[in-house]
């Protein structure tokens, strides 16, 4: 039979490691889900800005609110509302013909189907597949600043 040794230490260690989240209080955690919240959208932001036809750039600065900046610094500008434990951040750009881009339009004569680029749409798709690994590594970043 194997012999694992003593467990007091491991014990004194899980005890100490409880203590200290235990320290993490509601606030603490709001901003951690504020920040992750804001990187999740800092990473739709840069897809979305890269997949945005170039033609002139204002479509590009459109996700900015008029001026072409990184994204996480738009991010950081966003409003994030909480109700009900559920928090949301709207990323949108606010060139008025985006919708167009984005979804397809018909040509001025009515004749003719123009594609949508659905650069929002593949963006918040790439990110999804990746958020789990976001959320991950900012709660680990978060939690080794608290166990310091």
């Amino acid at each position: 039979m194997a012999k694992l040794g003593d467990m007091s230490s491991f014990k004194k260690q899980f005890e100490q490691f409880n203590e200290k989240v235990q320290k993490l209080d509601d606030k603490q955690i709001d901003v951690l889900i504020r920040s992750v919240s804001r990187k999740i959208a800092s990473r739709v932001l840069y897809y979305a800005i890269k997949g945005t036809p170039r033609d002139t750039g204002h479509l590009i600065r459109g996700w900015g609110g008029g001026v072409e900046a990184s994204p996480s610094s738009i991010a950081k500008n966003l409003a994030i509302t909480e109700k009900a434990g559920e928090y949301v951040i709207t990323v949108k750009n606010m060139v008025e013909y985006a919708s167009y881009v984005e979804y397809g339009h018909r040509t001025r004569g009515g004749k003719g189907w123009i594609d949508g680029q659905f650069m929002l749409k593949i963006a918040v798709d790439k990110v999804k597949n990746k958020s789990a690994t976001y959320i991950q590594k900012e709660v680990e970043r978060e939690l080794k600043k608290v166990f310091k």
